[in-house]
């Protein structure tokens, strides 16, 4: 944006909600693989009015959610009324229509906590509380879907309170959120602790020691196990990293077999074969097939507002309103349900990528919660896996780190922060790292803490096995 002043006059309003149109009324298709690619394109006509409609559907669920999750992450009441109220379809600020724009942002940034609040809980409770007897996840995406546009609204106001009066924007509570979150947590633990034995608190610090003893930390969850082999791997840029304020702009996805006990055939399409990544330190010649490079939209208005993750992605917000929202693209959802559950999923830090898929994808936290989805982290892999000497010399547990410490990348590049070639790196590093592992008889392969079977984190299921 600039330091140009904010000009509503430039962005016309839809003349029956007052919110801000698209400024390519919805017409360009998005999502889309470079037209110079012969790889899966979406039969998808839906945009708009039809593309949404799922939104006002999912208001149908609000009544079973109330009777669940009456609280929010903070233990604050949900007031469910007030949210079957709000316009989630078209628009839940009020900041807009305000002559006070601190006013306006003040208003909206609250609701905008509030309703965060309201998605952590119904998120965790539809996977492990009481919410395992709602069928659908839609309501919960329902809300990120209206805070996602409420976010750029929020950033559009304060950009007008900079330029118009030169003011200090409305800070954001999201972090003080987060704050209160952890602090909450570690006090319920505490109290949690408090009411056990001394005799359990003795089993339980015996178990722990245990699990430590056998490798069987929480990380070996989302390890890859010595029968892994073709696995799917996914990485996303975003806007932000909040899964229910911020919008997926860039996708890859590609497959890979990562299995050195296997003879690995060439599975490679002559599209695959001829794919160019940005750079030329990538390349389908690693084993890499099914490889899609996929782009998403966001509202006009986040376009308007800018990308706040632009210093590390490097995506230009005037690339936004060329594409589709994900969440408005029925079909572009359909294939990535269909790619997150064809093979063990893999991602450097899988729970960013997972919580996007939770919040933007249709039917993905029903099937892992079924336990259809299998996750493996490479982030966990470089922190818990060993290593050798040459590894641990580059510190740390970047994506950028681990490419290099398993000769993804030379050490002169750099993660591109792009979906397709981050995801490539990924997997080649992966693959190289299991071949070590393999040869040193660690790991997946120590003799005395083998980890048979696929591995990889899935619910209702012990996950080394």
């Amino acid at each position: 944006m600039g330091n140009k002043a904010f000009d509503p006059s430039e962005h016309p309003r839809e003349a029956k909600t007052g919110r801000w149109k698209d400024a390519n009324n919805g017409n360009t298709p998005g999502g889309l693989p470079p037209e110079d690619n012969d790889f899966d394109t979406y039969d998808d006509d839906s945009y708009g009015e039809e593309g949404n409609a799922w939104v006002d559907d999912a208001k149908e669920d609000i009544e079973q959610w109330s009777q669940v999750t009456k609280t929010d992450a903070l233990g604050r009441e949900i007031d469910w009324d007030k949210i079957a109220d709000l316009d989630l379809r078209n628009g839940v600020g009020v900041g807009i229509d305000y002559p006070d724009p601190v006013e306006g942002a003040t208003k909206d940034v609250q609701l905008q906590e509030e309703l965060h609040a309201a998605y952590d809980q119904m998120s965790r409770d539809f996977l492990y509380g009481d919410g395992f007897n709602i069928e659908s996840y839609r309501t919960a995406r329902t809300i990120a879907y209206a805070n996602r546009r409420l976010d750029g609204e929020i950033d559009l106001l304060n950009q007008r309170i900079q330029d118009e009066t030169g003011g200090q924007p409305v800070e954001k509570l999201l972090q003080k959120y987060r704050d209160d979150v952890t602090d909450k947590n570690k006090k319920d633990a505490e109290a949690a602790k408090a009411l056990l034995t001394p005799e359990e608190i003795k089993a339980q610090n015996k178990e722990t020691r245990q699990a430590r003893l056998e490798q069987r930390s929480k990380a070996y969850r989302w390890m890859p196990g010595q029968d892994a082999n073709t696995v799917a791997g996914l990485d996303f840029e975003t806007t932000g990293l909040n899964p229910d304020t911020d919008f997926i702009v860039d996708a890859g996805m590609e497959y890979m077999d990562i299995n050195p006990t296997i003879q690995h055939e060439d599975k490679r399409s002559e599209a695959d074969r001829n794919y160019k990544y940005r750079e030329d330190c990538y390349s389908s010649d690693n084993g890499a097939y099914g490889i899609r490079s996929f782009q998403y939209g966001t509202d006009n208005v986040r376009s308007l507002a800018g990308n706040p993750a632009e210093d590390t992605n490097h995506i230009d917000p005037r690339e936004f309103t060329q594409y589709k929202p994900l969440d408005e693209n029925p079909a572009a959802q359909k294939q990535l349900l269909d790619f997150a559950t064809s093979a063990p999923l893999v991602a450097h830090n899988a729970l960013f990528e997972h919580h996007h898929l939770m919040a933007n994808v249709d039917g993905y936290a029903e099937a892992y919660r079924k336990g259809k989805v299998r996750l493996m982290d490479t982030m966990q892999m470089s922190r818990s896996l060993p290593k050798p000497e040459s590894a641990k010399a580059l510190k740390g547990f970047k994506l950028d780190t681990y490419m290099k410490q398993w000769n993804a990348i030379p050490a002169t590049s750099k993660e591109v922060h792009r979906g397709l070639e981050d995801t490539d790196g990924m997997l080649v590093a992966m693959k190289n790292h299991m071949s070590w592992l393999h040869e040193n008889q660690l790991g997946p392969w120590n003799p005395k803490y083998p980890m048979t079977g696929v591995g990889g984190k899935r619910t209702g299921d012990k996950n080394w096995k």
